[in-house]
């Protein structure tokens, strides 16, 4: 029988031991939500790994010279019945205007599964 510090401590270091990917994800459609908010479904050829809620994707952005660092951007959604990752981008800076801009069709490099995700009681 585990105590609530024992099932605390397991599931944190399987966590910790979570492999995280580089991958150059395809646009797969881009849906305009208002003026300032996009929502990219980004898709791959190999099945995407397991994701947990609370994790995000650090996005490299091209074409935007002001933008040296890749961009953490939370994961909306994963759907992985259709393969796909849904992120939800407020345009605010030019990196993330420039994410607005991509295309179906396009590729985006991301860094993921980051961060610490949770599960549900």
């Amino acid at each position: 029988r585990f105590s609530f510090f024992s099932y605390l401590c397991i599931n944190l270091n399987a966590k910790a031991k979570m492999k995280k990917f580089i991958h150059d994800l395809t646009v797969k459609s881009v849906e305009a939500l208002s003026s300032k908010h996009v929502l990219l479904k980004l898709t791959s050829d190999s099945p995407l790994p397991t994701i947990t809620p609370g994790q995000f994707v650090e996005v490299r952005v091209d074409h935007s010279p002001s933008t040296y660092l890749r961009r953490p951007i939370s994961i909306n959604l994963v759907d992985y019945q259709q393969n796909e990752l849904w992120l939800l981008i407020a345009m605010i800076g030019d990196g993330t205007r420039q994410l607005g801009k991509l295309h179906v069709g396009d590729t985006l490099n991301c860094l993921y599964p980051l961060g610490n995700g949770f599960t549900l009681p």
